[in-house]
């Protein structure tokens, strides 16, 4: 997948994962908040026109992005969605994380591995999932 992520398409797949413009992307934070800038009716309108315009580069990218992931980020969209058009304050992201963490456990876990390969894999985990709980205190502790 690294061979196809170099110039425009870089900028266009970061631009696709955050829903904002590269311009948007490179501000520096002071000037422009962060990408947890909430959605208005302007730029909801822009992703619009620019999904519009870029629709060929976009399919560009989509062909080279394993198929896996695109089903997370579409699931990870709808559930934005969901979330955006419910008002909900469900953090999406955290639920995500869990989610993948056990698919990860599951397939990481083979039934003939021996035990050394079982110690590691557990240590792994166990330490995503300190990762991921402080991640989440952080962004419970920010508002988000």
């Amino acid at each position: 997948m690294r061979a196809w992520l170099q110039g425009s398409m870089y900028q266009l797949w970061a631009s696709m994962l955050t829903t904002r413009t590269w311009d948007d992307l490179m501000t520096p934070e002071e000037e422009h908040g962060n990408l947890a800038v909430r959605r208005t009716k302007e730029g909801m309108t822009a992703t619009r026109e620019n999904s519009r315009k870029y629709a060929e580069e976009i399919g560009v990218v989509l062909r080279h992005v394993p198929r896996e992931l695109i089903m997370i980020l579409k699931t990870n969209d709808c559930l934005r969605s969901v979330d955006y058009q419910l008002g909900s304050p469900v953090n999406t992201f955290v639920i995500m994380s869990k989610v993948m963490q056990r698919t990860l456990q599951q397939e990481e876990a083979p039934l003939d591995a021996g035990w050394s390969h079982a110690l590691y894999n557990a240590y792994d985990n166990a330490l995503l999932a300190v990762k991921l709980k402080a991640a989440e205190w952080y962004m419970w502790w920010r508002g988000e």
